[in-house]
């Protein structure tokens, strides 16, 4: 176990538990990693369950389009950035839609991208490095809520020649999938491909009034990991394949099967 400490500092402690899990039809056994803010003793758990990045990116595939996740019976993670005075606020307020989240500069109208993959994220925003980008959110979704996302789904690819899209609530990327410290996950023809889903106007509004369990700001445990990329004991949240509920819907977004 690693305890998470002011200033996103990490010592070493034990392993807490063990929960076997299905990968590839054989049964392995995950190291799940709790967090805990030692600042304050009433403070609440990290979000979070966490593993060596080296033990995950065993466990997962290698090619095709694959949702990465952390998910349970009911509820599934996904990841945004934002400006630290957009992000204050949507914790704050445990939505996007509040007064106050859109008078920091939040749209319901404008498209956001929500992504599972954290290391898609960490790719994106440069680990939390790149202007505007410099909080990361985790976003825990209803699994119906998130199922309905993919559902109203138009895949990119599909909306070339026509008007872009303009109309679309949901809009679903495959994109390369990439490795901690940025590079690709094989080349596009062949690597792993990762989802991310951009959303807009009444989605968004369903899915900030309905499908949000809670929101956390994870930036200072990111900010701790950036600094370990590269080295053997980098730190990520576990992660493994989401398989959809509907076989016809995991064809229609184009999910590896």
């Amino acid at each position: 176990m690693f305890c998470y400490r002011s200033k996103a500092e990490f010592t070493d402690c034990k392993v807490s538990d063990h929960r076997p899990q299905e990968t590839g039809g054989e049964a392995v056994s995950i190291c799940f990693l709790k967090v805990r803010i030692m600042s304050a003793e009433d403070a609440p758990p990290f979000p979070l369950e966490l593993t060596n990045y080296a033990t995950q990116e065993r466990q997962w595939p290698t090619t095709g389009n694959h949702i990465l996740a952390q998910y349970d019976d009911t509820s599934i993670v996904v990841y945004q950035a934002f400006k630290p005075s957009i992000a204050k606020q949507i914790v704050h307020h445990q939505c996007y839609h509040h007064s106050q989240c859109i008078a920091a500069g939040v749209s319901m109208q404008r498209m956001t991208w929500i992504k599972p993959n954290f290391l898609w994220m960490m790719f994106r925003s440069g680990w939390a490095s790149k202007p505007n980008q410099e909080r990361i959110l985790a976003i825990r979704l209803s699994r119906q809520g998130f199922e309905e996302i993919l559902s109203a789904a138009v895949m990119s690819r599909d909306l070339e020649g026509k008007g872009q899209g303009k109309d679309d609530l949901v809009r679903l990327q495959w994109d390369p999938d990439h490795y901690p410290d940025g590079t690709k996950v094989g080349c596009y023809s062949d690597g792993r491909r990762a989802i991310q889903l951009g959303i807009r106007g009444e989605m968004f509004a369903r899915m900030s009034e309905k499908f949000i369990v809670r929101v956390d700001d994870v930036t200072e445990f990111v900010v701790a990991m950036r600094e370990r990329v590269g080295k053997e004991d980098l730190l990520v949240p576990v992660e493994t394949v989401y398989c959809v509920e509907s076989e016809e819907l995991a064809k229609k977004i184009c999910i590896t099967s």
